[in-house]
């Protein structure tokens, strides 16, 4: 093999070398530049889950205060007919409980409420609205409930529709935690046990510390 061959044999064989060794650099490169991609978008504040939880509790309850329903005004009455409006309550922590003695999960909530105005009597205005139709409930049968299981508490009648109307009252049981701004905290269209009932207490009261 000539000298001028063998030159030509090892040049071509350090071009192979530089050429390889340039595609791995650069693999090198791209598998670093993905992964550096990756944990970018791993660790952006645009995924959401990635967020510090102290971060969202913080901007949460001012996100969502945004958003709170005012309450709506609204008349009923008690047995003797006084009038009593949600107004006259202004500037007060507010529970409106709506119950029907011939629904077992509100009746079951009865006792608990009974004690709840008791403990948080001068703190929290509680204002039990029976819903009344004339037919199935009465003034007369829910009172009569009341008396028959011996529990104390006053209640007053939505006799004319005006709560049922202005809260779009579809089911029973239904309790609404209203702030002392007349901002809706909490509106559960459940049932309530005791400690449920103490914790939403407990958080109305709070909602604005």
């Amino acid at each position: 093999m000539n000298k001028k061959r063998k030159v030509t044999i090892i040049l071509a064989s350090v071009a192979v070398v530089i050429c390889s060794a340039a595609f791995i650099y650069s693999e090198k490169n791209k598998i670093k530049s993905a992964v550096q991609n990756s944990s970018d978008k791993e660790h952006s504040p645009e995924n959401i889950e990635d967020i510090p939880p102290s971060i969202i509790d913080n901007v949460a309850p001012d996100v969502e205060q945004k958003f709170k329903a005012e309450a709506k005004e609204f008349e009923v009455h008690d047995k003797d007919g006084n009038e009593i409006r949600l107004s006259d309550y202004k500037g007060q922590y507010v529970i409106l409980n709506f119950w029907n003695s011939s629904c077992v999960p509100c009746t079951k909530q009865l006792p608990y409420f009974e004690e709840a105005i008791k403990k948080y009597e001068g703190q929290v205005t509680f204002l039990m609205i029976n819903i009344v139709d004339g037919e199935s409930e009465t003034i007369g049968s829910a009172l009569k409930y009341l008396k028959d299981n011996n529990i104390n508490i006053d209640t007053t009648f939505d006799d004319h529709y005006d709560v049922r109307i202005n809260y779009k009252i579809a089911t029973l049981p239904r309790t609404i935690f209203i702030d002392k701004n007349g901002l809706i905290q909490k509106d559960a269209k459940f049932e309530l046990n005791e400690e449920t009932l103490e914790t939403q207490i407990q958080n109305l009261i709070n909602s604005e510390n």
